[in-house]
């Protein structure tokens, strides 16, 4: 049976409940390896929280892994792609998709992916306001085609790849450790490698509250 490892790097959002949940309905094997980072968000999800225990089943697997080592950072590094890179090391799946603990996937995702039988599968993504909000679908961050800012950006998010790429997602991850790995990431995956795009948003992301009127700007409602 084919397998998918998601990798998540969490500071205990809410909305880690409901990847979970969404993880645990995509009727493939997935392993699920959760990177808890030291910082914490208050009231939030705990590890080993019961709740996400409670989805677990025959196709839906979660490893819990606490990075207790100090990283340190240069200027502008990112802390959660030092653990994303750890979490690609980890993993011996047939597939690899790094999805963040702000988003959920729709029923179907990871099927439709397997089935594009290319280096990675790109698909759009719904953005919300908050959990209960839905504000429509992304057209900047992941479009997989130039943006009207003039480069191309695929959210690593949206992004399902075959398990050969892991040597090639570690390095650039690390080589590329900022805010501009997604950008930087579309430009490579567009030049040298095989992909398949999906315009239909199998993602949800809550949108970051220093991104929310941003993508207030630069949505398309789908109903």
């Amino acid at each position: 049976m084919t397998t998918i490892t998601v990798v998540t790097s969490t500071i205990g959002r809410e909305s880690l409940l409901r990847l979970s949940a969404s993880l645990s309905v995509q009727g493939v094997k997935t392993v699920h390896i959760i990177l808890w980072d030291t910082k914490r968000v208050t009231g939030g999800v705990t590890p080993h929280d019961i709740r996400l225990q409670q989805n677990v089943n025959d196709n839906y697997s979660i490893f819990h892994y606490f990075v207790e080592h100090e990283i340190r950072l240069k200027l502008n590094e990112r802390v959660d792609n030092h653990l994303r890179a750890i979490g690609i090391s980890m993993s011996t799946s047939d597939y690899i998709t790094l999805i963040d603990d702000d988003c959920w996937v729709e029923p179907g995702w990871f099927r439709r992916a397997f089935e594009s039988h290319g280096d990675y599968s790109l698909c759009q993504r719904f953005i919300w306001e908050d959990l209960k909000t839905r504000l429509g679908v992304d057209t900047y961050e992941s479009i997989g085609h130039t943006n009207t800012f003039g480069y191309k950006l695929m959210d690593m998010n949206t992004i399902v790849f075959r398990s050969d790429m892991k040597g090639f997602l570690v390095s650039e991850i690390l080589n590329n450790n900022n805010y501009t790995i997604d950008r930087h990431l579309a430009e490579k995956l567009s030049q040298g490698f095989q992909g398949t795009q999906f315009s239909v948003p199998f993602m949800n992301q809550v949108s970051p509250d220093f991104l929310l009127e941003f993508h207030k700007r630069h949505i398309t409602e789908r109903h």
